[in-house]
């Protein structure tokens, strides 16, 4: 079985090999830091609308924070995604 969707951290988002739901792990990094979709999106390097769906449809690995920041909802990897699979 393919674990590819885990928690897959300390990668670089840029890295061509990477898949979108790959790329926004990336992005958010495991400092424990609240990330904005748009700044993630940047990070990712894809579409604010592709990283949004790739929040709702993975759940699971994303907390939503209580606060915003520019008006905008802030994200965050929950804390069972600190560590890549083995």
């Amino acid at each position: 079985m393919d674990n590819r969707n885990d928690c897959m951290t300390g990668l670089e988002p840029q890295a061509e090999f990477l898949t979108p739901l790959e790329s926004v792990l990336a992005a958010i990094g495991t400092d424990n830091d609240y990330r904005t979709l748009g700044g993630i999106a940047r990070d990712a390097r894809l579409l604010r609308s592709d990283v949004k769906r790739i929040i709702d449809e993975h759940q699971d690995l994303f907390e939503v924070g209580q606060m915003t920041i520019g008006g905008e909802t802030v994200y965050k990897l929950r804390k069972q995604c600190h560590s890549v699979p083995a």
